[in-house]
């Protein structure tokens, strides 16, 4: 029976950028990806900051910038001015090939589509085609994503009951502008929210996405309205791609192991909450799991899940004293109307951009953003803080096992 030391199950960003640091400790690592390709088909929408991208020691190359972002409400309209590329988006299949030659590099092996499934602590079963093999592993790591593969099979979280479900299609579209996305919000996209993102050339990705069971529609339903609401942007475009993903949108799993397995990324909930922003977070959180791994591994035999401890606290210390907060705007939101929306869009045009890009980011703490709140007014600043602190009545409860 073929034994590896680690054996991660996804190759996404999360468990490629594991993968590398602990092939590079000399352990033998098998990264098993279900899909036939690397980064294919794409999942998100690829919204990110540069200067977070390039801490990360990603390239520029990997990246569309932007400079401008607007938000249209049924009413209402604002643009947020950065005066130069603050925001991005990332070609997303570079982005998750380059992780994997990274990892390669580094001595992983890399499996297409391989499907695994956990039979017993530290035996799984892989599934290519129409042939299955068994493997053992010391450490098995679940980066299957919002499917959390492997920690509901152990029994490790329940999984994820409250999702962004989203779908885009990426168009030739020449009229489309290179450095300004869009936001649309309200009834075009209720429960979520509608995208047009540049990708360079005359590249744009045009999406909705929803928060599901908070809404039983589709967001594949509602695509067509979001671009007739964008048609003058979009005129003579050409369909070149469709794009479909999901992402956890509830409060997030306390416990992320058990005995022989760690949880990482969007199987962890590490995306950020509040624009479902996941792959900037879920790679921190895999480059933070790691040192606890190569740790755990310097033990021979099956790690135990007391040796993994570690990453319980580092884990939920990865998703930033912010995300309670972005979790409780999530719900917020998903409940507003279009007075509401047209309200908000309204607020969030007089901010200045130090701002409102906190916001964005899900940096609700960050001092730039509680400073100027303050600065405002008490009327002002409850204005913008209120969705971080009231929060909503979702549908869905924590993912905690019972």
């Amino acid at each position: 029976m073929e034994a590896y030391d680690v054996v991660i199950a996804g190759g996404g960003p999360a468990g490629l950028a594991m993968a590398a640091p602990l092939a590079e400790a000399g352990l033998a690592v098998l990264v098993c990806e279900r899909n036939a390709d690397i980064g294919l088909p794409v999942r998100t929408s690829g919204g990110s900051w540069p200067d977070d991208l390039r801490a990360l020691g990603l390239p520029d190359r990997l990246w569309h910038p932007i400079s401008r972002l607007s938000f249209e409400s049924q009413h209402s309209r604002c643009t947020i001015d950065w005066g130069g590329p603050v925001g991005c988006s990332l070609d997303v299949t570079a982005t998750w090939r380059h992780l994997a030659e990274l990892a390669a590099a580094a001595g992983a092996t890399i499996e297409n589509g391989t499907l695994v499934r956990l039979e017993r602590t530290g035996g799984l079963t892989l599934r290519h085609g129409g042939e299955s093999r068994h493997v053992r592993c010391r450490l098995a790591v679940d980066a299957t994503g919002t499917n959390a593969l492997l920690a509901r099979q152990s029994h490790v979280h329940e999984g994820f009951r409250r999702v962004g479900v989203g779908y885009e299609q990426e168009l030739s579209a020449p009229a489309f502008g290179q450095d300004e996305a869009v936001i649309l919000v309200g009834g075009l996209a209720p429960s979520g929210y509608a995208w047009a993102f540049p990708r360079g050339g005359t590249r744009v990705r045009v999406g909705v996405g929803l928060i599901q069971p908070d809404t039983d529609l589709n967001p594949r339903e509602l695509y067509a309205p979001v671009e007739r609401a964008l048609a003058g942007r979009l005129a003579g475009a050409e369909l070149l791609e469709l794009h479909s993903g999901r992402i956890p949108s509830q409060e997030a799993p306390q416990r992320l192991t058990g005995d022989g397995l760690m949880v990482v990324g969007d199987a962890g909930g590490h995306s950020n909450p509040l624009l479902g922003e996941g792959i900037r977070h879920v790679i921190v959180a895999a480059r933070r799991a790691a040192p606890v791994a190569i740790a755990a591994l310097g033990t021979p035999g099956l790690v135990p899940r007391e040796r993994l401890r570690a990453w319980e606290r580092a884990g939920r210390r990865t998703r930033g004293r912010s995300w309670g907060l972005a979790m409780r705007a999530n719900r917020y939101v998903a409940g507003m109307d279009d007075a509401d929306w047209d309200r908000a869009v309204e607020t969030l045009g007089r901010l200045p951009a130090e701002m409102a890009t906190p916001i964005l980011r899900g940096d609700i703490l960050s001092a730039p953003l509680l400073a100027g709140a303050l600065r405002r007014g008490p009327s002002s600043a409850w204005r913008v803080l209120r969705p971080f602190v009231r929060g909503g009545g979702g549908v869905a409860e924590s993912a905690e096992p019972a």
